[in-house]
């Protein structure tokens, strides 16, 4: 940093009241240093300097809560799109059955209207998972690094914790799945007419329970974890965008799962009668339910986003963002 961008940002400084320079002066010297000082943004802190002489406390308060409310905004959106992702896989296994003349998957290849959906929703999920990892990547990584290196343990517990969810589901499905072919006396899954046996039933109960304590688990531990580093107003800032793509996704992956099944009525309204849903119950039960489910998390994360983006009087950190 040259010495002309230093002066500027120590006179900049001094605009402000001595009490807020002692609480938050190294705050917004670091603010500033890490990004470019352009007419607006001067403009915009001698408007917040006058606004902190003025009313120091209510100034104070709201340039704090911003960083506070655009954490929690992606959190939101982090937890609903958890659910959003346990909702798609689900919708997508629907599609595993493929007994002759009930199969989802020959009316999507004889019925492009039918097969388009689908494909839209794998998209739509991809670009959720892409755009997590591009956004929350960082801030895990941020996490595990000083989580490591200040030894709390209490932190890398709850990272641990949604990984081993994930573990103890995958190792019982693929053990669940050798058991059930030698018990249930079929090489092959038959149509989805055929009542579950009370083994299956079973099975299927503890892979759903492993399934929603991972959703859960993940949902709740891991910002727990996020919120107990210090993460630094870029980082913060780094997951805003990625977080849009996010909620943009959802919100097409979900128009598209509407689509299907109305699509789906009026091609061939029998494959929604038929017991190829979850619990082998009518595959409209299970449309109906997903739909709700990944409408909610739709929801709640259009709803983060909008409050996310709520303006806000002229603060140091907006003023540089």
């Amino acid at each position: 940093m040259n010495q002309r961008k230093l002066a500027l940002i120590t006179w900049l400084l001094q605009l402000y009241p001595q009490s807020w320079r002692e609480r938050y002066g190294q705050e917004m010297a670091v603010i500033l240093e890490q990004r470019p000082i352009r007419l607006r943004t001067i403009v915009d802190l001698c408007f917040s300097a006058l606004d902190a002489r003025l009313d120091p406390y209510f100034t104070t308060e709201r340039m704090v809560s911003m960083l506070q409310r655009l954490r929690s905004t992606e959190i939101t959106i982090f937890r609903a799109c958890v659910v959003f992702l346990a909702a798609g896989m689900l919708f997508l296994k629907l599609y595993e059955y493929d007994a002759p003349g009930s199969s989802l998957l020959e009316v999507g290849a004889s019925a492009p209207i039918l097969g388009a959906p689908p494909l839209a929703i794998t998209i739509g999920l991809l670009a959720i998972v892409l755009s997590l990892l591009i956004g929350a990547g960082p801030i895990l990584w941020i996490t595990l690094r000083q989580a490591f290196a200040q030894r709390r343990w209490d932190v890398l517990g709850l990272l641990v914790a949604p990984l081993l969810t994930i573990i103890a589901f995958g190792l019982w499905a693929w053990v669940s799945a050798g058991f059930s072919v030698s018990a249930a006396g079929y090489e092959q899954f038959e149509p989805p007419e055929r009542p579950q046996s009370p083994y299956e039933t079973i099975v299927f109960l503890s892979l759903l329970t492993l399934f929603a304590l991972g959703v859960v688990v993940t949902t709740v531990v891991t910002p727990l974890a996020a919120r107990r580093v210090d993460l630094s107003e870029r980082i913060i800032r780094f997951a805003w965008r990625p977080a849009i793509v996010v909620v943009m996704a959802m919100s097409l992956a979900l128009i598209a799962t509407v689509c299907w099944g109305l699509n789906l009525w009026l091609a061939t309204p029998g494959l929604l009668i038929v017991n190829g849903g979850v619990f082998a119950t009518p595959t409209l039960y299970s449309w109906l339910a997903l739909v709700v489910l990944m409408a909610l998390a739709t929801l709640a994360a259009i709803r983060a986003l909008w409050r996310g983006r709520e303006p806000t009087a002229p603060t140091a950190s907006a003023a540089v963002a």
